[in-house]
């Protein structure tokens, strides 16, 4: 990729970090590892990616094949997780968005360590991921 017009300078794929559209070729797409974006690489920045790109490809084919006007795109916020073990079976689940604001979806006290965290990242996600994360 690194190699390819595709690519930044930095060899990711260039595209815009709200629609993820690449910035130079309107029907090309990226998400996850491989695309520019100034986040975090974890499969959460993954889960939040998907429906924007999926969306965005959607609405990029219906007005090729009709001539339509441009739709409304979505929009990637920068959500991404990562989390933090800090011992005694407890860890903090650092949620954020582009600007690094706290985005926080399990709670509002992320920097607080915390058990049940570390149950969701040790059972909870991994179920998540394997049954439900395409594979490819």
């Amino acid at each position: 990729m690194r190699e390819s017009p595709l690519a930044a300078g930095n060899g990711f794929i260039d595209v815009n970090k709200n629609t993820l559209r690449h910035n130079k070729y309107e029907n090309v797409y990226a998400l996850g590892d491989v695309a520019n974006l100034p986040t975090a690489k974890t499969a959460a920045a993954v889960f939040s990616q998907a429906p924007v790109v999926t969306h965005n490809l959607i609405t990029h084919y219906k007005q090729a094949q009709s001539a339509q006007s441009p739709g409304s795109s979505a929009s990637y916020s920068g959500y991404s997780s990562c989390p933090l073990f800090v011992g005694d079976r407890k860890l903090m689940l650092l949620e954020f968005k582009y600007g690094d604001t706290a985005d926080e979806t399990f709670s509002n006290k992320q920097e607080v360590p915390n058990a049940f965290f570390f149950w969701l990242k040790k059972a909870f996600f991994p179920f998540v991921y394997w049954r439900y994360m395409p594979s490819g």
